[in-house]
């Protein structure tokens, strides 16, 4: 009826990368091994699951040359890192909060895979719609989500999940173009997203 996990973790500054890294720390994030993601965060703020970097220690290795200090401020930008990981992060620079957005009408939905077509019938992204005229797709180049424009508030929050929206994404960490009757000017307004699956790699 009301499922919850509890744990306790333990971690020391080399868990984190320094003593200057523990005052970032603002929450965890659990992956389950389908990819679904849970969070708990230490403030009241929205969480931005897709804006979060996994940060490894192969990748820190990769960076920091054998026996200098762990000291990333002082490594030349780009000198250590592939030519993968250089474009990948180009192209986040280009996208805020790491995110190719396009905004679409709720027909476009049928350029997903049939078995989410169901989705331009759900009664919560119905509502979204019809008050602010539009659906956004937001890819970060794994994911691909749907989302539903709104006003984060705690009550709506519950509507959300309710309907398969568990995740919301503020405007301001998005880049897209909005008309003045499709948003709102509250800094609380943004998506409550799902993930979906892709028809193809060019959506």
């Amino acid at each position: 009826m009301n499922p919850a996990i509890n744990y306790r973790l333990y971690y020391t500054d080399q868990d984190v990368g320094g003593k200057e890294q523990f005052a970032r720390i603002g929450g965890v994030i659990l992956e389950a091994a389908g990819g679904r993601k849970f969070a708990a965060v230490w403030d009241d703020e929205a969480v931005n699951i897709g804006g979060m970097r996994v940060y490894t220690e192969e990748r820190r290795e990769q960076e920091i040359p054998a026996g200098e200090e762990a000291d990333e401020q002082e490594i030349p930008a780009g000198e250590e890192a592939d030519a993968q990981e250089q474009d990948m992060e180009a192209a986040d620079q280009d996208r805020p909060g790491g995110f190719l957005c396009t905004k679409i009408q709720r027909k476009d939905l049928a350029r997903l895979p049939r078995c989410e077509w169901k989705l331009s019938n759900n009664s919560f992204l119905l509502h979204g719609y019809y008050n602010y005229h539009h659906l956004v797709f937001l890819d970060d180049g794994e994911w691909l989500r749907v989302g539903v424009p709104g006003i984060y508030h705690p009550k709506e929050q519950k509507a959300a999940e309710a309907f398969g929206f568990s995740e919301f994404i503020r405007r301001r960490d998005i880049a897209v173009e909005l008309e003045k009757e499709e948003r709102e000017e509250d800094d609380g307004f943004g998506y409550w997203c799902r993930c979906v699956r892709r028809q193809r790699p060019g959506i």
